[in-house]
């Protein structure tokens, strides 16, 4: 049985835990630092305001369509090959960003970067339609379960039965039907 833990930011940005065993609650007037990590019996990163500003990233890192400590993997789910930004330890909790309209994964970089340095396993696919080898013709190929299913069959192929989404725009969308799926 899955447990969501939503946390909006703005309009369209959604962030969910998605096959978590509890569910986190609050009032809503908490500011990052009160709010418990995902799990503490589990040994959770630290936060990314524990991060030092000298460790902070410059705009001249990220000057490039890959900047440096994020790598660019391919991950096939069926037919599809999907481009993936993917950052931080391997035994990180993942953290899935999905893209809105119409941009790429290339979005997140920043979010990226600071999720890796706090500890997290960063994963920033380009979704349906923007990964060169996940786009096909028809219209009816991009209805909802299908990207809920790409997100799936990603975590899926690596290897990843419990973890976070965050979703910006389009991406807010996708993330909310991964928790009720």
């Amino acid at each position: 049985m899955k447990r969501i833990h939503i946390l909006l930011v703005g309009l369209l940005v959604s962030a969910l835990t998605v096959g978590c065993s509890e569910t986190q609650s609050g009032t809503g007037d908490e500011t990052a630092d009160e709010v418990a990590p995902f799990d503490d019996d589990a040994g959770a990163p630290g936060r990314i305001g524990d991060i030092p500003e000298s460790a902070a990233p410059t705009d001249e890192l990220f000057d490039s369509d890959n900047p440096p400590g994020i790598e660019l993997i391919q991950v096939s789910v069926g037919d599809f090959t999907f481009d993936v930004r993917i950052a931080g330890p391997d035994g990180g909790e993942p953290v899935f960003l999905l893209h809105g309209f119409p941009q790429t994964s290339i979005e997140f970089e920043w979010q990226i970067w600071a999720l890796a340095a706090a500890g997290y396993r960063a994963i920033a696919p380009n979704q349906r339609g923007y990964s060169a080898g996940a786009q096909p013709p028809n219209q009816a190929d991009y209805i909802l379960p299908n990207l809920v299913g790409d997100i799936n069959g990603l975590a899926d192929s690596l290897g990843y039965t419990r973890y976070h989404v965050v979703g910006h725009d389009w991406g807010a969308m996708v993330a909310w039907s991964l928790g009720i799926d």
